[in-house]
């Protein structure tokens, strides 16, 4: 299986000034949703008691996690190829119960979901042989409404803030080694944009003007302009094999992680020059990368299963590090709560997920949750809003993205 999405630990007791920080998240109620790839399930977290509400049954081999703008569905992609893998399991969020399974292409590897309206989920099939697909989701009714051929072996994809344009990164041979351009009015591929080898990652500038794309087998990371899809740079990286991209709020800099090394590479996005190579002290190698929601703050999953089990904590102030907080056995999914509160990490190692609060640091609990959590998705609030979305699943509406 590709990238397997990463024992069980005991639990262990929250101290009692971690009880008093947890109960100041009682008005927000975030909920957090983990993808155990060993168990094919999702376990449900109430992050204002940091225990887990729900242990959901989905499809084989749940790795990737997306959430309706409105928190209502949150959708699993089920990579497993046997019993109900190639599928999409959908979680009604306020019983917490899959009330659809949608049959997509062969290794659903990432969903996105358009993120104004929340109508439809663009899931991309990285499998074999019929694997060079995108399946596209009506979140109204839960029907596939469109396959689009796309580039071999798709992975990543991301979604421009207008909704108007789906950047798919395909990595394999062939036509792969390219970015798709799917239009979301029509559905079919707009534009094919040749970039490095294997392009692993992808991530789109909030403003919606340039696509970052990390071509983990060539050491450098495509530019492209939204407007013209063409590729206006290629930053050398070299000595370094991009995993992971994200980008602060105001879309001035990229930041990349890497799989080879805990290195951090930041880059300025005006003049697409690398500005800074942040060397965590701890860890051997990353997974993932997130950022704080007003964007001075940068945490990078590190380990592997070995002695650097950690989580770096890099300012973008001064392109620092500012901790590296030891987490459980290979670190893998990370997310951050809405307010920047707090941190949640999924040991896909020992069957555990690591909370820290962000301006403390230290680990201060762990939830035991299924066997090789990988993938983590949190809400944006507590309160659901899905009426409204029921009612339109009842007419059978499709809404206009």
């Amino acid at each position: 299986m590709k990238k397997v999405i990463r024992k069980i630990c005991s639990k262990i007791a929250y101290p009692l000034v971690a009880y008093s920080v947890f109960s100041s998240l009682d008005a927000f109620g975030y909920y957090a949703y983990v993808a155990n790839q060993g168990a094919s399930t999702v376990s449900v977290i109430d992050t204002s008691i940091n225990s887990v509400l729900a242990t959901v049954t989905v499809g084989t081999a749940p790795g990737a996690i997306a959430i309706t703008p409105d928190n209502a569905y949150v959708y699993v992609a089920n990579y497993g190829t046997s019993g109900n893998g190639n599928s999409v399991s959908v979680i009604n969020s306020s019983i917490n119960q899959v009330t659809a399974t949608v049959i997509v292409g062969p290794g659903p590897y990432q969903i996105a979901i358009t993120p104004v309206t929340g109508y439809y989920a663009y899931v991309s099939n990285s499998g074999g042989g019929s694997g060079q697909t995108v399946s596209v989701i009506n979140t109204i009714t839960n029907l596939v409404v469109a396959t689009v051929t796309v580039g071999g072996s798709p992975e990543g994809l991301a979604i421009t803030p207008n909704n108007t344009y789906v950047y798919v990164a395909n990595v394999g041979g062939g036509d792969g080694n390219s970015v798709s351009v799917i239009n979301t009015s029509n559905n079919q591929v707009a534009a094919t944009v040749i970039v490095g080898n294997y392009p692993s990652c992808i991530a789109i500038t909030p403003n919606g003007q340039y696509v970052y794309v990390g071509n983990s087998s060539d050491n450098t990371v495509s530019v492209i302009n939204t407007s013209t899809n063409l590729v206006i740079a290629t930053v050398s990286v070299t000595g370094y094999t991009p995993i992971d991209i994200v980008i602060t709020p105001d879309s001035h800099y990229a930041y990349v992680a890497n799989s080879n090394s805990s290195v951090v590479l930041a880059i300025n996005t005006s003049t697409n020059q690398v500005v800074a190579t942040i060397y965590p002290v701890s860890g051997t190698g990353a997974n993932a990368i997130a950022i704080t929601p007003n964007g001075a703050n940068i945490y990078v999953t590190q380990g592997n299963g070995g002695s650097g089990n950690a989580i770096a904590m890099i300012a973008t102030s001064n392109n620092s590090i500012v901790d590296n907080i030891t987490v459980g056995n290979s670190p893998d999914g990370i997310a951050i709560t809405p307010d920047g509160a707090f941190v949640y990490v999924t040991n896909q190692g020992s069957g555990n997920v690591s909370i820290f609060n962000t301006s403390l640091n230290p680990v201060v609990g762990f939830i035991n949750v299924g066997s090789g959590p990988t993938a983590i998705g949190i809400t944006s609030s507590g309160s659901s809003i899905s009426q409204q979305r029921q009612f339109q699943r009842g007419i059978g509406n499709r809404v206009a993205r």
